[in-house]
């Protein structure tokens, strides 16, 4: 088949053109113990960065014959850890936040005087993962438009790294970012439902086919305002005679 440039702009224009790396948010429901901190619905405001989640199979060479040319077959998956980058705000109140939640994962500290105060778990000890993981965390990616396009929700998630955070007397106008890489059991997504991708792509070609039409409807809807303050038509002969000029130049 001969390549044609318009092939390409039509699956462009079907689809609504190419996806934006900036349009996301990001909600995070935290474990039970973080559900009523101050600051827990704030936290995901200052999400700055995201990573979409993947998967990698690992695959073992089976040769079918018992001999000669192998080929791979997939006998186990692998989630590929989410790293989240958040602003840090002139209180440090992301920071505290993924500091009082690590506290829920594990006691660190000799000093029960600091973050790991009011902690019921020994110096040393780790928690039950049902007392410091999230049930979701969820990524939005959005079209132009601020629509939902598809969204990733991370199940059992918890903070496996919380980052460094850099400063400097020369980083004058540099803003505090915190990198929290998450683990998770798995993930699942949630494109847009099929009968509003229909309407979507209705609506696109729609917009399409005006926009390649020499009929100007808003000239035409101010002449037929025009003729109906001056009662020389009624509204019904109107809308029927702008139908049947419209239809004339299709």
């Amino acid at each position: 088949m001969a390549f044609n440039i318009t092939d390409i702009t039509s699956a462009l224009n079907k689809t609504g053109g190419v996806a934006k790396q900036n349009l996301f948010y990001v909600q995070i429901t935290p474990p039970k113990n973080l559900l009523y901190a101050s600051y827990t619905g704030q936290v995901p405001f200052f999400c700055s960065d995201a990573v979409l989640p993947g998967l990698v199979y690992s695959t073992t060479p089976v040769k079918l014959g018992g001999y000669g040319v192998h080929e791979n077959r997939p006998t186990d998956i692998n989630f590929n850890e989410v790293t989240l980058t958040f602003m840090v705000d002139n209180d440090a109140k992301v920071i505290d936040y993924f500091h009082k939640w690590s506290t829920l994962i594990h006691n660190f500290s000799v000093d029960t005087t600091g973050v790991q105060r009011g902690s019921s778990l020994k110096y040393g000890e780790f928690a039950y993962p049902e007392t410091y993981e999230s049930p979701s965390i969820d990524i939005y990616f959005l079209n132009p438009s601020a629509d939902q396009i598809i969204k990733y929700s991370l199940d059992r998630a918890f903070p496996m790294q919380i980052g460094s955070v850099p400063v400097g007397w020369e980083m004058n106008d540099t803003i505090a970012r915190l990198p929290v890489t998450f683990a998770y059991k798995t993930w699942d997504s949630e494109g847009i439902p099929a009968t509003e991708m229909d309407s979507l792509e209705a609506e696109r070609a729609m917009n399409a086919y005006y926009a390649s039409q020499r009929f100007n409807y808003g000239g035409a809807f101010a002449f037929g305002l025009n003729l109906l303050q001056n009662g020389r038509k009624s509204p019904l002969a109107l809308i029927s005679g702008v139908n049947a000029f419209a239809t004339s130049l299709r």
